[in-house]
């Protein structure tokens, strides 16, 4: 009986780093934001793309559309983009609050 429990218990120390690699790497997933925030405007600017788009080629950023409600927390990891939109509803610019 012994023996069984020192198998299961290094086995289980054996194991133990990579649920803990698997918990890092998922958590680092979940969080998203723009490390150069006057690029990514840039990048707005002169594509100007649509909401679409632009949540395809950013789908963990979370965009504010104008008129759209939020919370009033502050961020500083830069994953709320406040958009400003033309007349055609392509995002034109914006800013992170």
């Amino acid at each position: 009986m012994k023996t069984v429990t020192r198998i299961l218990s290094l086995a289980a120390l054996a194991l133990a780093p990579l649920g803990a690699a698997h918990a890092m790497q998922q958590s680092a997933s979940l969080r998203c934001g723009i490390v150069n925030p006057t690029g990514f405007v840039n990048y707005v600017e002169e594509h100007k793309p649509t909401l679409v788009e632009l949540k395809a080629d950013f789908s963990c950023l979370t965009i504010i559309m104008p008129g759209q409600a939020t919370t009033l927390e502050y961020r500083h990891d830069n994953s709320r983009f406040y958009a400003k939109t033309d007349e055609y509803g392509r995002i034109v610019g914006g800013g992170f609050n």
